[in-house]
Order: structure tokens, then sequence, then C-alpha cells
């Protein structure tokens, strides 16, 4: 069954333009204790969506030095000024041979999206209501890519850290 995580960008600087926002030392150091969650769910990550600005692209860096094994990446700025049903889109468009899926991406976006699909009566549906704070990772399974759709989702967890 096809796994999705949506995830947060760890936390970002304050200062420049925000496409070029880095990730402040606190965002560093998220992205790489989430490394270790997300690899005891998912041991090999197949296909990356990652937003093109810098925060998005240094989260995936920290994930992989902390030890997340990832395939192909797709770095879009598409993704960067996504909605909710613009993510949906893509993810309708990913190969139905792709196993996990990891989209790292930004608020209000993964927070709506990660609502939207996921069942009401999914376990980690709950969880949701505590926020999507820095670093969050929504982690769940659906029965295929191309037909995904509002409440298609089973959201097994949500992690976050604690940094």
């Amino acid at each position: 069954m096809p796994q999705l995580i949506l995830m947060r960008h760890a936390k970002a600087a304050n200062g420049s333009r925000d496409f070029k926002r880095p990730l402040s030392r606190t965002g560093r150091e998220q992205a790489n204790a989430q490394a270790g969650p997300l690899s005891a769910r998912a041991a090999h990550i197949d296909l990356v969506l990652v937003s093109a600005a810098e925060r998005t692209m240094q989260t995936l860096e920290g994930l992989k030095s902390g030890g997340l094994q990832v395939g192909e990446v797709r770095s879009s700025e598409e993704l960067y000024g996504a909605g909710w049903h613009d993510l949906l889109a893509m993810l309708r468009e990913v190969p139905s041979s792709t196993g996990t899926v990891l989209v790292v991406g930004h608020e209000p976006t993964m927070s709506i999206t990660s609502a939207m699909l996921a069942s009401e009566d999914s376990p980690g549906y709950g969880e949701l209501r505590a926020g999507f704070p820095t670093a969050t990772a929504a982690i769940g399974t659906l029965p295929e890519w191309r037909t995904l759709e509002e409440g298609g989702l089973t959201l097994s967890e949500v992690l976050r850290v604690a940094i």
C-alpha cells in the first residue's frame, strides 16, 4: 500500500527574502532529529517532492545527513506557492509503482493537505488538532496515487520534534 509523508520544513532563520530564507540552527537540528523517526517508519523514500525554497531544500539535506534514505528527488518552484488542490494534483501524477513519497513543503499547505486528505476515522486524525509546527510530519497510507481524494488517506500518526 503506498505511503505518504507530508512534512513542514524545519525552523527558518529570520530576515532575508522569504524564498531564500535558510534554516536556523534550531531548524538544522530539527531536520536532523526527524530523520530517525521517519527512517523507522519508512526504510526508504522512493520519491521526494520538495519546494525549491532554500529552507525546504536544507530540511531535506538535514534529513539525509541524519540517515534518511531517499531515491528520486524532484525540486519544484510550483510547490512553494501550491495550495492543497495543487499538491493533490501533483500526487495523483505519481507513478503507481512508487511506494513511499515524502513531500517537504510549507504552511499552511502541509497542515491543510493533511487535514483534507486524512479520513476522519484515521488513528492519527485527532493529532492534527495539536497544530503543525516546523519539522512536523504526517504519515499515512492510501489505496493508489491516481485516485487519491479528500478523505482517502489513512493517517497513522503525526510526528513532531521537540528541540
